[in-house]
């Protein structure tokens, strides 16, 4: 776990959005994925519900 993780999962969890947190972020999609999903391997649980195509 590391602080760019954990600020990736913040702005997921705010905006409600991989796709809008990695455009806020100037990240590519699959590395806010990447890092949420190791951030999530480091807890132990699944941080978020996953639905697939949605808006964003």
């Amino acid at each position: 776990m590391d602080l760019k993780q954990l600020t990736t999962f913040h702005r997921v969890a705010t905006l409600l959005s991989f796709t809008r947190a990695a455009a806020d972020l100037k990240y590519a999609q699959s590395s806010v994925t990447a890092q949420v999903k190791g951030l999530e391997v480091a807890l132990g649980v699944e941080l978020f519900e996953r639905l697939r195509g949605g808006s964003g």
